[in-house]
């Protein structure tokens, strides 16, 4: 495939995605992330602006570049949040830009050649995976060291010190590396492509099964609620008690029965229920065993379809 019918404008829809993730991330790790959150999402919107402009990469190129900024901002949370917390939130900046100010300034130095790959029809070869695993592995036991040192409990000052020494070298690693790391997102956005072309090509029989799922799930629902509200007697144990069920209730009740989950926060009480219950399972079994062959008989239709065609 020939990335240089590339699309110049930025696929906002992705990077969108991608700031929701880091955003999140941020949520989950108050206080530490809210404090680099900006940074963050800044980071994303220049890096994809950068390299859109740069390098003539597809859509699925930038994704992946966002996201595996999201990934090195997870990581880098996790490490700060448990060790480096103490050094000053100054110090926290630095560190995580540094080794994305040696990416970028790497690419534009080597701009040409990149160019010269991301044009090139690549395709993906395990080869270079391992290649980009065993480039990681130098951060790794940089990252590891760091850890051990600074869980003997320096003072901060010897705390910053392995950081930014920790940080700096990364971004050394990162700048020599730039060119692996641009074919290694070339390549995984050549597989976002492919997944997302394939995966439009599977909604039809997908929602097709979903909404006869929905269909189970709301029609059982109703039973459910619609027994206990015609006799007046609690069919289900709730949270311990016997009550009637409300329809909310027995929705969640069919959800997790015909995805034979199971949680135990509700139960069936009485044999009319555990009836209704069973049957519940047995069609959920049987409405996965022919979806899921619906879907594989779909799929090979579009491969002998394309096969034919080629």
């Amino acid at each position: 495939m020939d990335l240089a019918r590339s699309r110049r404008r930025l696929p906002f829809g992705a990077i969108i995605f991608t700031v929701m993730m880091v955003a999140l991330l941020s949520f989950a790790t108050h206080p530490i992330a809210h404090e680099l959150s900006f940074i963050m999402v800044a980071a994303i919107f220049v890096a994809v602006g950068v390299c859109s402009r740069v390098l003539p990469g597809s859509m699925f190129f930038t994704l992946a570049l966002a996201n595996l900024i999201a990934v090195y901002a997870c990581f880098f949370v996790i490490i700060l949040d448990s060790h480096f917390r103490s050094i000053g939130r100054e110090w926290h900046w630095v560190g995580f830009m540094l080794p994305l100010v040696a990416f970028f300034a790497s690419v534009l130095l080597r701009r040409r050649t990149i160019r010269q790959i991301v044009r090139s029809e690549t395709k993906a070869n395990p080869a270079d995976y391992a290649h980009a695993l065993l480039m990681l592995l130098p951060m790794v036991f940089i990252a590891v060291g760091a850890m051990i040192f600074a869980a003997q409990r320096h003072n901060v000052d010897s705390l910053r010190y392995v950081f930014m020494g920790a940080m700096g070298a990364t971004s050394l690693i990162v700048f020599m590396a730039s060119k692996d790391v641009v074919v290694f997102l070339l390549i995984t956005g050549l597989l976002f492509e492919s997944f997302f072309r394939r995966m439009a090509e599977m909604m039809a029989p997908v929602f097709a099964f979903f909404t006869f799922y929905s269909f189970v799930v709301l029609l059982f629902a109703g039973i459910y609620a619609g027994v206990d509200a015609l006799t007046g007697i609690p069919h289900f144990r709730i949270m311990g008690g016997e009550e009637l069920i409300t329809f909310p209730e027995a929705l969640y009740y069919s959800i997790v029965t015909l995805a034979t989950v199971g949680y135990g926060d509700i139960v069936p009480e009485r044999n009319l229920a555990r009836l209704l219950s069973s049957m519940e399972v047995l069609t959920g079994v049987l409405l996965l065993l022919f979806g899921f062959h619906e879907i594989v008989s779909h799929s090979r239709e579009l491969i002998r379809d394309r096969n034919s065609k080629t």
